[in-house]
C-alpha cells in the first residue's frame, strides 16, 4: 500500500467564515513504516505547513490522525491539500503525476478540498 493522506473536514465545497479559525482534519496511512508527517498546504501546493499528528500507543499499520488550524485571510475559493510522507521518506505524489489505472488500485494522490470563505 502506498502512503496515502485524506482530508475529512472541510469537505469539499464547504463555506467558513472568514472570522473563525477553521481547523482540517484527516487521517494518514502507509504500508507499515509509519507516518513521520502531514503537510497542509492552503494555496494549491505552492507552499507547506506541518499538521499536528496525534500521538498515542500506535500500531505499525495504525491510521494517523492530523489536524491543522488556520485562519482564512481573504474572501473567495481556496483549495486545501494534505500530503503524508512516511519514515522512510516516501511522500504522496501530485494527482498529475499519476499514471492512471482503470481499476483506481492503489491509487496515492494528494487529497484536496475547494472551501469558500465567506
Amino acid at each position: 500500500m502506498n502512503v496515502k493522506s485524506v482530508i475529512g473536514y472541510p469537505t469539499n465545497g464547504a463555506k467558513v467564515n472568514n472570522k473563525s479559525a477553521v481547523v482540517v482534519r484527516g487521517v494518514a496511512w502507509d504500508d507499515g513504516h509509519g507516518i513521520s508527517e502531514v503537510l497542509v498546504s492552503l494555496d494549491s501546493g505552492k507552499t507547506w505547513n506541518k499538521a499536528l499528528l496525534d500521538k498515542g500507543k500506535l500500531g505499525r499499520y495504525a491510521y494517523r490522525a492530523f489536524r491543522y488550524t488556520f485562519k482564512p485571510k481573504k474572501f473567495g475559493k481556496m483549495t486545501i491539500m494534505a500530503k503524508a510522507i512516511n519514515k522512510i521518506g516516501q511522500e504522496q505524489p501530485l494527482a498529475k503525476d499519476i499514471k492512471w489505472n482503470h481499476g483506481g488500485y492503489k491509487y496515492n494522490g494528494i487529497d484536496e478540498v475547494t472551501i469558500e470563505v465567506v
